[in-house]
């Protein structure tokens, strides 16, 4: 999984939802940091899919995929209303249900459905922050609230060891350039 570069939006602090907001230059270097990232760890996927939106498909494209599918499931929590606004303005929720936008149930959901979609082989998902969350909520079983804060760029590596057994093998912070 990949999380996308820095969109012109995140640096205004924005939400954006599925608004179309291109990379900032920082964005574009952290999808080559990524690229480079997983070149040198033999990353090659039999299927490429992103999110619809353009950050993700923008980042795709610097990963080497510019034809990459686009699948709604891994596409950002819907906002509702507070799309456009001030980030701040919205910071401390967790859904956006009460915005006329998507429940953090809801998304789980969808993203769990999408996973559940996917070919039984390897992926790479350019996707959001909270789809990351989603994901991981999904393969590894965690329950209730959980906190994850990814930055920009971020890539890990979810692996599947044996039947319902996932495990995280290695992860990118384009920001500190180092393997963790």
């Amino acid at each position: 999984m990949v999380r996308h570069g820095e969109s012109e939006g995140n640096a205004a602090g924005i939400v954006q939802g599925r608004l179309s907001y291109p990379l900032t230059d920082r964005g574009r270097e952290q999808a080559k940091t990524v690229a480079r990232f997983l070149a040198r760890v033999g990353c090659e996927p039999d299927v490429v899919i992103t999110s619809p939106v353009q950050r993700c498909v923008e980042t795709a494209a610097l990963l080497g995929y510019p034809e990459a599918a686009h699948d709604i499931a891994f596409a950002e929590i819907d906002p509702g209303r507070a799309q456009g606004g001030a980030m701040a303005d919205y910071a401390a929720l967790e859904g956006m249900d009460a915005h006329g936008g998507e429940s953090v149930a809801t998304l789980y959901g969808r993203v769990a459905q999408g996973l559940d979609a996917l070919p039984k082989t390897r992926v790479l998902l350019v996707t959001h922050g909270c789809v990351f969350k989603a994901v991981l909520a999904h393969l590894l079983d965690l329950k209730g609230r959980y906190w994850l804060g990814l930055r920009y760029g971020t890539c890990m590596r979810v692996e599947e060891k044996r039947p319902g057994v996932h495990a995280l093998t290695h992860l990118l912070d384009p920001e500190a350039m180092v393997v963790k």
